[in-house]
């Protein structure tokens, strides 16, 4: 079920950004030849009107082929790429991105009408588990539960927690929580609405003599956004503008950690810890789907918004390399050759795809490590 999940996911970006670069080329009047989703073998093929609709064996990508493409064509010049002004190549080379782009501001804003508009973020202290036959079970203590204070004190870290039920050891506490519904997105979990706070009763015992008092809990500090509904006008208004303020905000990150990603691979010659390939996605998209929609739906807005960033990156191969080498076009009035362009893109790919193996290879070795 995880690759299926994986494939679809991917095949659902993959379309929007190829769909990026039809749209655009056909605004444009220029002739797409072929529309495909993944790389050959071929297993499907169907054209319509003057463009070859494909589907192909390897998933992981997609291409739409343009006429003139690389170089001049001696017919039908007005329909053909290469002829096109440079506002317009630009356009077409990047229309990929700025729809992964667009799907992501999309994604956040349909979440943010469905959990609220965040307001405020916060680090609190939470029950990651309620230990069996303790207290804390006793007392009707939930995991997550939010534990805001103890006997009248505040509670701002898990060593403060502690501090307090060690010292009321036989000494029946109250314990303020907040319990308003949670909703683990992948780029943030969410306490759907207001605080909803309830007290309850326990008191703190000692396992053994000697020990530390403790009421049966494995604690823990969950950074939360509390949000908030407002009438369907100002709901939509509302969850439009962050779903662009996130957006602008992760493809910031993205940007900056790809930098670092790459210093790591020149400086130390390795692949920081925290980047994953195709296997390693694909595992994360397993575990975020058990879960529930609304968290896979934010994976996908988080896995798109990469997609735009990457693919806007001027690195041979990519759609920033081909509209880079578009500009220079443009200021200097000289082409470069069609076939060294190619050899260029292809080197590119060629880097990219070793890399990919090289992660890929990585994750395998966690995953049956």
């Amino acid at each position: 079920m995880t690759v299926f999940i994986f494939i679809i996911v991917l095949s659902v970006l993959i379309l929007i950004h190829e769909l990026g670069h039809f749209l655009a080329a056909k605004k444009a009047g220029v002739k797409v030849e072929e529309f495909a989703l993944g790389f050959p073998p071929r297993i499907f093929r169907k054209k319509i009107g003057e463009t070859v609709y494909s589907i192909n064996a390897l998933p992981f990508g997609g291409f739409v082929r343009l006429f003139g493409e690389d170089e001049p064509t001696k017919t039908d010049q007005r329909r053909s790429f290469f002829a096109q002004s440079l506002p317009t190549k630009l356009i077409v080379a990047l229309a990929g991105a700025l729809m992964n782009f667009f799907l992501g501001v999309l994604i956040f804003a349909f979440l943010y009408s469905q959990v609220g508009v965040p307001q405020k973020e916060v680090s609190q202290v939470a029950i990651g588990q309620v230990i069996p036959g303790t207290p804390a079970e006793a007392a009707g203590f939930r995991d997550f539960d939010r534990i805001l204070t103890v006997s009248g004190r505040a509670i701002g870290s898990v060593e403060e927690l502690k501090s307090v039920v060690g010292a009321n050891l036989g000494k029946e506490v109250q314990v303020e929580i907040d319990r308003a519904p949670i909703v683990p997105l992948a780029h943030k979990t969410i306490a759907r609405g207001e605080e909803q706070k309830t007290t309850l009763k326990v008191t703190p015992r000692s396992e053994k003599e000697g020990e530390p008092a403790t009421i049966g809990v494995r604690p823990m500090v969950l950074p939360l956004t509390y949000t908030k509904f407002y009438s369907p006008p100002e709901m939509i208004y509302r969850s439009m503008v962050y779903g662009v303020t996130d957006s602008i905000s992760f493809a910031k990150q993205i940007f900056f950690g790809i930098g670092g990603m790459l210093q790591n691979l020149v400086v130390k010659r390795e692949v920081p810890q925290d980047v994953s390939g195709p296997v390693g996605i694909a595992q994360i998209v397993g575990e975020v789907y058990k879960i529930g929609f609304l968290p896979l739906l934010s994976l996908v807005g988080v896995l798109s918004i990469n997609l735009a960033v990457l693919n806007a990156l001027p690195f041979p191969g990519l759609d920033g390399a081909r509209a880079f080498f578009v500009i220079v076009q443009g200021v200097t009035r000289q082409r470069i050759s069609p076939n060294i362009e190619k050899n260029i893109h292809l080197v590119g790919l060629a880097l990219l795809f070793l890399l990919i193996i090289l992660i890929s290879v990585r994750d395998v070795g966690r995953l049956f490590g």
